[in-house]
């Protein structure tokens, strides 16, 4: 039997409710898949030395963020262009490039 639970005399046993939810078991994978990233990185870059890596690290920081307001820029310029509550990328990519441009 569970921890304090009683099996009843005919063998039935009421499992709890489940607790865990699909956004935690993605939060659970992405976290560990990133901070197996993370100490990774001192191990991997030692050899190229502390400046070296912190600049190629402020870089690809700048990147990624600018990256992210960009399509966040587009992302809010589409909106307004269609007057929808929510676009996907495609619809985005469609309206910023044209049909060719998606494909």
């Amino acid at each position: 039997p569970a921890a304090g639970k009683a099996v009843a005399p005919s063998g039935d046993f009421t499992p709890p409710p489940p607790t865990s939810s699909l956004a935690g078991a993605i939060a659970l994978v992405a976290g560990t898949t990133v901070g197996a990233g993370i100490l990774a990185l001192p191990a991997k870059t030692l050899a190229a030395g502390i400046v070296p890596t912190t600049g190629t690290l402020l870089a690809s920081w700048v990147y990624m963020a600018s990256s992210g307001l960009l399509i966040a820029e587009v992302n809010v310029n589409t909106l307004c262009a269609l007057e929808r509550s929510a676009v996907s990328l495609s619809t985005m990519t469609e309206e910023t490039l044209g049909v060719a441009g998606s494909r």
